[in-house]
């Protein structure tokens, strides 16, 4: 009988680790799930940990920005960072020179450069031997629009 306290409070003692580590681990799993939607890892960790269950549950209800804005261009036609392909109607990033879907050149006509050392140069991947444009300094071919070795 006169150790019985000592059993008891070990057994207190192993609880509170156990609690500590379930919320640990709700902390490192909310920063995982919130660092893969693009919301800051360390905060999230740090929300998880003292929020516990709580925090995890909460990293996963919190929607993507990106997708949002995806979503946004997808109806609108454009949104902060991303636009609508005129000809597929895909969503690619604003910065695009040229759709990754359908390959539609997104540069004004009057942006292109035609360079004289390449009209007259055969595409490799094509055979083609029409005029060719160039892209910040790549000569590319005008009927596949690759890149033409010199």
């Amino acid at each position: 009988m006169r150790y019985a306290w000592k059993h008891k409070m070990f057994q207190e003692s192993h609880m509170i680790v156990l609690i500590m580590v379930i919320w640990l681990f709700c902390g490192v799993i909310s920063a995982m799930v919130a660092s893969s939607k693009g919301r800051s890892g360390c905060s999230w960790l740090a929300l998880g940990v003292v929020l516990g269950p709580i925090g995890m549950i909460a990293s996963f209800i919190v929607p993507n920005p990106e997708l949002a804005r995806v979503q946004e261009a997808r109806v609108s036609g454009s949104s902060k960072g991303f636009k609508k392909c005129p000809s597929c109607a895909e969503v690619v990033r604003s910065e695009a020179i040229k759709c990754r879907f359908c390959g539609t050149d997104f540069l004004p006509a009057e942006t292109r450069v035609p360079r004289a050392s390449t009209v007259g140069a055969i595409c490799n991947f094509c055979g083609s031997g029409g005029a060719q444009d160039i892209y910040g300094g790549k000569p590319i071919c005008g009927t596949c629009s690759l890149s033409i070795e010199r």
